[in-house]
C-alpha cells in the first residue's frame, strides 16, 4: 500500500449549501465514493469526519460563511484491491472486514453536527448543477447499517436530502437496520451538544418514520 499527500482547498460560498471543493479534490472523494459502491457485501457502513480537523466550520459548529478560503491536506492511500482510499486524515471509514484503515473517535465534538461528506447521500439535481453520488452506492443492497457523520441536518443535507433520497435508500437497501440520520442530543459523557438550531422532524424525516418504524435513525453516543 503506498500513501500520498493531496493538498485540497475546501471553501464555502455564502448561499451555498454544498462547501465548494476543487477539482482535484473532487475527483479523490468521487474516486472514494465510487470504491464504495463496489463493497457489494458491506453490511456495516461508518464514515467520519474529525472535528479537530474540520477547519470549515466555527466555533458553534455552523458552516462558515462568506468567502472562507482554507487550506487541507488529506492523506490518501493507494490499495490493490480498492484503489485510492482515505487514510489517517479527516475522511475514514470503518467496516466489518476491516478494509479501510479505523481511526478513533475520540476527538468528535458538537461541531461536528454540521460535518458532511459533500453530496454523498444526494442524488442530484442537474436543473442547479449540483452534485450527487448517492445512486453510485447502489450495490450496497446487503447493508444493515450506515453511521457517523450522515446526518440529514447539516447545512449541506439539509437541503440536498430529502423525499427522493430516501424513497431511494429504502429501495435499493432493504436490509437497512440503522441508518443514523439525526445527530446525537447528547455527548458521551451525558452532557446535552451545542447543536446549531435544526428542523429535527422534516416532513420527509416523519414519512421515513411511517414507512419504517423500525428503523433507528438517531446517532448513537460514542464511545
Amino acid at each position: 500500500m503506498r500513501r500520498s499527500v493531496v493538498p485540497a482547498f475546501v471553501y464555502v460560498d455564502r448561499g451555498e449549501p454544498m462547501p465548494n471543493v476543487d477539482k482535484e479534490m473532487w475527483n479523490q472523494l468521487e474516486s472514494f465514493y465510487r470504491n464504495l459502491g463496489t463493497l457489494t457485501e458491506l453490511e456495516v457502513l461508518i464514515l467520519r469526519i474529525k472535528s479537530k480537523e474540520v477547519t470549515w466550520l466555527d466555533d458553534d459548529g455552523r458552516v462558515r460563511k462568506g468567502g472562507e478560503y482554507i487550506r487541507r491536506i488529506f492523506n490518501w492511500a493507494e490499495d490493490p484491491d480498492y484503489g485510492v482510499t482515505p487514510m489517517d486524515d479527516v475522511f475514514s471509514v470503518d467496516d466489518e472486514r476491516g478494509k479501510f484503515s479505523s481511526r478513533p473517535s475520540d476527538n468528535l465534538e458538537a461541531k461536528a453536527a454540521d460535518a458532511s461528506f459533500p453530496g454523498l447521500l444526494s442524488l442530484g439535481d442537474e436543473s442547479l448543477g449540483r452534485r450527487g453520488y448517492l445512486s453510485w452506492l447502489s450495490g450496497l443492497t446487503k447493508l444493515r447499517e450506515l453511521r457517523g457523520h450522515v446526518q440529514a441536518t447539516t447545512s449541506e443535507t439539509s437541503k440536498t436530502v430529502g423525499q427522493k433520497e430516501l424513497e431511494w435508500m429504502l429501495e435499493h437497501w432493504p436490509r437497512l437496520k440503522v441508518i443514523e440520520l439525526l445527530p446525537a442530543l447528547r455527548d458521551r459523557h451525558g452532557k446535552p451538544r451545542s447543536l446549531f438550531p435544526v428542523d429535527l422532524s422534516p416532513p420527509h424525516i416523519v414519512w421515513l418514520q411511517k414507512q419504517r418504524p423500525d428503523l433507528y435513525i438517531t446517532q448513537e453516543l460514542l464511545d
